[in-house]
């Protein structure tokens, strides 16, 4: 996307059919106005993104401190495994993860 032929008319790119096509916009009032919107457009895309990135971030973070929450209790109930049950981190964390609808991050 941008002006061509030295900012005389303003073009744009997009992809159809996995090509990418040119889209000739115009010049003058209009073409800056539609500069404008693209601008704008990636400005949100990106900070769209960089809070997806942030979210994610934030999930790893909390992920890996469940996986080492998980591993101090397993530590704990080891030695009262006279109750009979065996305690299996994977198994948990696979139901944590159902139930607060994660992505499973041990792939």
């Amino acid at each position: 996307m941008g002006w061509e032929n030295g900012g005389r008319y303003y073009t744009r790119s997009k992809r159809e059919g996995g090509k990418v096509v040119r889209q000739y916009v115009g010049a003058g009032e209009y073409a800056a106005i539609c500069a404008r919107n693209d601008a704008l457009r990636r400005e949100i895309q990106a900070d769209e993104q960089a809070q997806r990135r942030q979210v994610q971030a934030e999930d790893t973070q909390a992920l890996a401190w469940l996986w080492w929450y998980c591993g101090a209790v397993e530590r704990i109930l080891r030695p009262l495994g006279a109750c009979g049950r065996t305690l299996q981190r994977s198994i948990l964390l696979e139901r944590l993860v159902i139930l607060f609808h994660l992505p499973p991050f041990w792939d």
